[in-house]
């Protein structure tokens, strides 16, 4: 049996049974008690809740930079992520962005629903969970 005495980024110092030291390294990340499930309409982030929008029908050429500024207009935006395609790495022409709250996402929903980005007509919701799908 041993006992943690003290960990840290650098490692940490372990006492084994017979009470001499043993220096271990420790690889690890600290996971923080606040759920986010990619996709989910509603996602704890860090201190508040903030809401995730599905915006789709997005032109290859849009970028991330492109998307926020679109968005910050109606409120503050946590976080946008354009999905791409794994094997190619092209984007498959839809993403998900973050809003602070239920405010601004719903108007930004009005707003740019139906609007046009780059000669094409955005469809933007609130974006569902992912359905379960059985294991392979």
């Amino acid at each position: 049996m041993s006992r943690i005495l003290q960990a840290g980024a650098a490692g940490a110092a372990i006492q084994m049974e017979n009470g001499s030291p043993a220096r271990c390294s420790l690889n690890f990340v600290l996971l923080l008690n606040c759920p986010r499930t990619a996709h989910n309409q509603t996602v704890t982030d860090w201190r508040n809740v903030v809401k995730n929008l599905f915006v789709g029908n997005l032109g290859s050429e849009v970028t991330h930079e492109e998307l926020r500024r679109l968005f910050e207009a109606y409120g503050q935006v946590a976080q946008v992520h354009i999905i791409v395609d794994r094997d190619s790495g092209l984007p498959r022409g839809f993403a998900f962005v973050e809003m602070a709250n239920d405010a601004e996402a719903e108007k930004a929903i009005k707003a740019l629903n139906g609007s046009i980005l780059r000669d094409r007509a955005l469809n933007v919701n609130y974006a569902r969970p992912r359905p379960e799908r059985p294991a392979a």
